[in-house]
């Protein structure tokens, strides 16, 4: 392959929706220098003015267009198309409906390019969520793919972060598919906007009435969105799943540290059990956190092992090798450190977890049955709950047992996947690409 040859087909990769029109220029002219006359330069000057076209042309109409938070992670799996492993639950079902046969494409599937735009919508960011107490989402993001989108028989936004901006094109008119908004602390978000200006709250009230359907996995989340909404049939609670063949009790492993906590999200209360540390200085507690959680800690006790943004693998060896797993959760609508709490009840493990509203119902947990409730914010109640099974391995077999079982049962990750297909009302591919 020549040298020109391979700055074009550097050119055509790189292409984007992201892309500004100084970059596209740029492109232009690199393509230009390599070679004018190839076929790909007058498809590169259509792109400097408009540069949908050539993906238009070129690629099909989605049946399901997933609108994901941008993380490394999922953009990873999604541009090498390794969908397996521990992270796949991170997709909410995007791979699984493609191997049903519906056709179905996403917002991180192309290179995301820094841009003018990028730089400012950034900065509006930080100055609106603190001053309004709601953020705008990933603007940028929603906005390159609106094309793409408005082919698709339906949109699935699949947390806020991309719900609200879609939403708000959804509301001008701009966005014409269904739209499913995936709700993952819209309460808390709203009553956050609502405590410093009751009008803004109203107007994302009326907003968000043009999303076509609601999905919560946090049953009170869905029970307040009923309410605000004022239309409890738009609105779904499907309880989220695990992968119980990857998640699975591990043979073989060595149980060496006393109570594990882990989590990344906001409304862990770790300091519950950095004070139960404290308490009990022969106890071996170790702290599988996020950077951000770290940081909020402060000084540790020397019985406290704190480990930091670690592989997902690693996350697994340590939930095998504890006696019991504690995850103390503020009180909230969405999050009862559901994702960990269900990976850890498929590895057959004994858990206390907070009796917050978001799985208060709606999984069928049972105190003394298949894990142990603790009371939100309660350093007392997570003390004689996480001291109980300590002193219990008969009641810590029979917790992880009967947590096995209910996960296989009631909550298998099978069973979230045909919730969101039937939320998504979709189903194998009969429209002819347009």
């Amino acid at each position: 392959m020549t040298d020109s040859s391979a700055i074009v087909e550097r050119l055509v990769a790189a292409r984007s929706p992201f892309a500004g029109f100084g970059r596209r220029c740029a492109d232009w002219r690199a393509c230009a220098r390599a070679g004018w006359r190839d076929p790909e330069f007058r498809k590169q000057t259509a792109d400097v003015l408009a540069p949908d076209r050539d993906c238009r042309e070129s690629e099909k109409p989605a049946d399901v267009f997933y609108l994901f938070r941008d993380t490394p992670a999922r953009r990873e799996m999604l541009q090498s198309g390794d969908f397996g492993g521990l992270a796949g639950g991170q997709l909410f079902g995007f791979a699984e409906l493609r191997q049903k046969g519906v056709a179905v494409d996403c917002n991180l599937r192309l290179p995301r390019i820094s841009s003018v735009r990028e730089t400012v919508a950034g900065w509006i960011e930080k100055a609106y969520a603190p001053r309004t107490g709601i953020g705008l989402g990933d603007v940028c993001s929603v906005r390159a793919h609106l094309w793409q989108m408005n082919r698709a028989r339906v949109v699935v936004a699949t947390t806020d972060n991309t719900g609200l901006p879609a939403a708000r094109l959804k509301a001008r008119g701009r966005l014409r598919a269904p739209l499913v908004y995936v709700s993952v602390g819209l309460p808390e978000r709203i009553e956050a906007a609502a405590a410093i200006s009751p009008a803004r709250a109203a107007r994302y009230r009326k907003r968000l009435a043009c999303v076509d359907r609601f999905v919560a996995y946090g049953w009170a989340e869905a029970e307040w969105l009923r309410r605000w909404l004022g239309d409890p049939d738009k609105v779904r609670f499907l309880p989220f799943g695990v992968d119980t063949a990857q998640w699975r009790p591990k043979d073989g492993v060595a149980e060496t540290t006393d109570v594990l906590g882990i989590g990344s999200d906001p409304k862990r209360d770790f300091d519950l059990l950095v004070e139960y540390a404290r308490a009990r200085p022969t106890a071996t507690v170790r702290l599988v956190v996020g950077r951000d959680c770290a940081a909020r800690l402060g000084p540790l006790p020397p019985n406290v092992d704190l480990r930091v943004d670690v592989p997902i693998a690693e996350v697994r060896q340590a939930i095998a090798a504890a006696r019991v797993v504690a995850l103390p959760v503020r009180e909230n609508t969405y999050s009862g450190a559901t994702t960990t709490l269900l990976q850890c009840l498929a590895m057959g493990k004994a858990v206390v977890v907070s009796r917050v509203g978001a799985i208060r119902a709606g999984y069928g947990f049972e105190d003394d049955v298949n894990l142990r409730w603790m009371e939100p914010s309660s350093g007392e109640s997570l003390a004689r709950a996480v001291d109980g099974l300590l002193a219990d391995p008969a009641a810590r077999q029979r917790l992880g047992a009967a947590a096995r079982r209910h996960v296989e049962e009631n909550l298998d990750w099978n069973r979230y996947v045909r919730g969101i297909e039937s939320a998504l009302d979709v189903g194998p591919k009969t429209k002819e690409a347009t």
